[in-house]
This record gives structure tokens, C-alpha cells and sequence, in this order.
């Protein structure tokens, strides 16, 4: 069974997206909204928090200036928990579409109290209606989550330990299911954890029935253009040409209230293929999940090459931060597997955390 979360991108954070719809459309028929429903900050974060509305509507020669209520949790308190930058959002003059600041700024208490939240709901102004039209009124309000990050540390790695050699050249071939081997003087595909650092194991499993094997930039490297987060090495996984599939070692999590999966990734490329009629050979896959403690399978990313340029194209080439709530586990055991088929196609990740409160 596999159970769907929706996730945090931190800095570069995702909420709940839609089309946004832009330009002159039916004067009768004008409304703005947020082009998401959620945006993250970390609590330490040193910078504003920002998002995207929309106006949809005859295009104005003066500045839209959007009203917000604020409505937040008992314990978060402006002034002591997070400033707001204005007391309106302003779309400019001859604009539909303009990034707003929600919060100037937050204040790190240094104290674990877990994620706390609070609400910007926009109202109706000069006769344009707060949200997509209906009942409803869909995106008149984003949730702001302020993310607890004064963490006990469970679990971690950033690739430091394992040897980093040369593009790992794989023996077996790619037309047959089996494990990936270190060989000596090549990139690392496996590592004994020890301690809180943690270990994996990585395995190949043939999805395109190529006859050549891996030959690639894949494993644990100290080479990679984009460079790494946290210290000099990194897990990569380019051209694997079939399936590899990552898995972490089982990480202890009980006794904490809150359970958190962090973890750096570097989405290379823009150009992958998704399935064309429900046919799915030679489809790029990329996954990303956890196994509890009843052996479930909670999805934290599972799209296919088109799924991925929709949802993640705006983190296409840039490092950014996968941040997941998962508590409700006693255990917890990463997963990520990769499927594709080009050298300027995959991921490389770095500094994965298990994080209790």
C-alpha cells in the first residue's frame, strides 16, 4: 500500500499548484488568488518568505492593492514568532501576476516546539472577487508553515565516508536484475553505516533491456558540476540506463512526537519522457519513499518524466531541499530509485537527515 504525502521544498518550497491564468479575460469575470496554497519557512531562515498571486481581469493602469486577515495558531504570535511585511499584497499597475511578501521575516526561538502555522486569507476589492470563482472560492488563502528545525538528529549521511573514485564501470551488464558491487578505485554504490551515519545498499534492476552496462558518473562522487551541500561527495545517479534503486539503512525513530525526513537534491536536465498511450517503455521514473514500521510505503515523489517537468521544472538544475513530515512510525527506512536513459538525466542528492522532536 502506498500512501501519498504532500511535501516541502525548502528554500525552494512546493505547496499545492495550479494553472495560472493571465491577461484579459471577460470584465464581468475578475478575480485574484495565490497561484499555490502553501509555502514553508524554516524557523531559522534569515530570509522573507515570499509567493505569487494572480489577477485575472481586464489588465489596471494602477497598482491592485489586495487586503489580507491573518489567522494563525494559539502558540504563534506576531512580533514574537514572525513579522509580516505589509498590511496589503500589490499587484503593480499593467500586471497579473506579481511575487508578494508574506512574511519579512521569522525569529528563531531555539526551542523544539514543532511546526506551527498560520493563514493569509485576501479579500475582495474594487469589485473583484477573492479566489476562483464558485463557492468555494479556491486559493483566497495560503497556509504559511513555520517548520520546526531545533532537531535531534537520528539519523544522517553526506557521503563523506565512502570512497569516491572513478565512473563506476558495472560488470554485470544491464539486462539482468543484481546488486551493484563497490569495485575498488571506483565511485562507491554501497557503505557499511555505523552509528548514526547511516549506511545503503543499491541495486540495479533491468527496466530496457540494454545490452551494455553502466558506464556513468553514478554512486557516491566527488565529481559533479553543481558541486554538493554538505562537505565534497555526494550520491549521483545519471544515465542508469534501468532501474537503481538506493536504500538506506532503518533508522530507530520511536520515543519522539515528530519525525522528519530531510535530504538536498539536484534535479540535472530538462527533457524527460513520460509515457505516450499508457505504453511505458523507456519511461523516466523517479521515486522517492519511506518504509515504516508496517512495511507501507509512504510516497514522498513518484512521477514519471512528464509528471517531473510539471511538478518540478521551476527546480530543474538548482539544489534544493526535500523536507517531509513522517511522523506515526516507529522506524523508518529511505528509498530512491532512478530510471532513466541519458547522460543530462537524473539526480544527485546530499546530506539526508532523520529529524526528531
Amino acid at each position: 500500500m502506498r500512501t501519498k504525502l504532500y511535501l516541502l521544498l525548502l528554500p525552494f518550497l512546493l505547496g499545492a499548484c495550479f494553472d495560472e491564468r493571465e491577461g484579459t479575460i471577460d470584465p464581468g469575470m475578475t478575480w485574484v488568488y495565490f497561484a499555490r496554497t502553501s509555502e514553508s519557512i524554516l524557523e531559522s531562515s534569515s530570509e522573507s518568505l515570499t509567493t505569487d498571486i494572480v489577477y485575472a481581469g481586464p489588465l489596471r493602469d494602477s497598482d491592485l492593492n489586495i487586503p489580507f486577515t491573518l489567522t494563525t495558531d494559539s502558540d504563534l504570535t506576531e512580533g514574537s514568532d514572525f513579522t509580516l511585511a505589509a498590511g496589503v499584497l500589490v499587484i503593480p499597475a499593467g500586471k497579473a501576476k506579481a511575487e508578494v511578501v508574506l512574511l519579512e521575516s521569522v525569529i528563531d526561538n531555539d526551542r523544539p516546539e514543532g511546526n506551527k502555522s498560520l493563514t493569509l486569507t485576501i479579500s475582495a476589492v474594487d469589485g473583484i472577487s477573492a479566489g476562483f470563482p464558485g463557492p468555494d472560492a479556491r486559493n483566497s488563502s495560503i497556509v504559511v508553515n513555520i517548520v520546526e528545525d531545533d532537531f535531534t538528529v537520528l539519523g544522517f549521511t553526506s557521503f563523506e565516508e565512502p570512497e569516491a573514485g572513478g565512473n563506476y564501470e558495472d560488470p554485470n551488464g544491464a539486462n539482468n536484475d543484481h546488486d551493484l558491487m563497490n569495485i575498488p578505485g571506483l565511485n562507491s554504490m554501497d557503505y557499511d553505516g555505523s552509528g548514526n551515519e547511516l549506511g545503503f545498499d543499491a541495486v540495479f534492476i533491468n527496466t530496457r533491456n540494454i545490452n551494455s552496462g553502466l558506464s556513468d558518473n553514478v554512486g557516491v562522487t566527488d565529481e559533479y558540476a553543481a558541486g554538493f551541500t554538505d562537505g565534497m561527495q555526494g550520491y549521483v545517479l545519471l544515465d542508469t540506463d534501468g532501474t537503481i534503486r538506493v536504500t538506506f539503512d532503518e533508522v530507530d525513530v520511536a520515543g519522539f512526537d515528530q519525525i522528519f525526513i530531510s535530504l538536498d537534491w539536484y534535479i540535472q536536465g530538462t527533457d524527460y519522457e513520460g509515457a505516450v498511450d499508457n505504453d511505458e517503455t523507456g519511461v523516466d521514473i523517479f521515486r522517492i519513499y519511506i518504509i515504516t514500521d508496517s512495511g507501507e510505503e509512504v510516497s514522498l515523489v513518484d512521477v514519471d518524466g512528464d509528471e517531473l517537468e510539471r511538478q518540478f521544472s521551476d527546480q530543474f538544475n538548482t539544489w534544493a531541499n526535500l523536507f517531509v513530515d513522517i511522523s506515526g512510525t516507529t522506524t523508518a527506512q529511505l528509498v530512491i530509485e532512478v530510471d532513466t536513459n541519458n547522460d543530462s538525466e537524473g539526480i544527485a542528492f546530499d546530506n539526508v537527515r532523520f529529524l526528531g522532536i
